[in-house]
């Protein structure tokens, strides 16, 4: 730089002492003041960044135990917690579509498993009624025909008619 002058002062040996004595209170005043300013801060951060995580954590935890899908992020920042709380609530919207697609689904397997249920035993029934009617039929045609060519093939019909009768009933 350029030279522009010189300046000369003088300092008493008491105004020294003075201003020496006072900076331990000087010190004192600016470490007050900075752990002030440093617990306002904290207290600012932890509304601003620390309270919507811990409620998108609390929201997360409930739907992992308890599977309620309900919960929502109420933020309005349009910052990194706002896209997460975002995210949070389209994700939490979805499993709860997903649930109610399932639900519903679940209700129609159920209905289909009844329907089947009770075809299969109207069917068994309807098929039993003629079956042990074939069997009689078959065991009084035995009794009239005792010994002769026709008697085995009836006891061959009469075989397979009660092995049919045993498959209806396990249906």
């Amino acid at each position: 730089g350029e030279y522009y002058g010189t300046m000369t002062g003088t300092l008493s040996r008491e105004a020294l002492l003075r201003s020496q004595e006072r900076a331990p209170i000087y010190a004192i005043g600016g470490a007050v003041f900075a752990l002030i300013l440093s617990l306002v801060s904290a207290h600012v951060v932890q509304g601003v960044v620390a309270t919507p995580i811990l409620k998108i954590s609390r929201a997360m935890r409930r739907i992992a135990r308890e599977a309620y899908y309900s919960d929502r992020i109420e933020y309005a920042g349009d910052d990194a917690l706002g896209v997460v709380a975002e995210s949070f609530n389209f994700m939490a919207a979805r499993f709860a579509e997903r649930e109610q697609l399932l639900r519903m689904a679940r209700a129609k397997a159920e209905d289909a498993a009844k329907a089947k249920q009770l075809f299969l035993a109207n069917m068994s029934h309807e098929i039993r009624t003629p079956m042990n009617i074939v069997l009689g039929a078959l065991h009084l045609a035995l009794v009239k025909v005792p010994n002769s060519e026709i008697s085995d093939l009836l006891h061959t019909s009469h075989r397979a008619a009660n092995f049919l009768l045993g498959l209806i009933n396990d249906i």
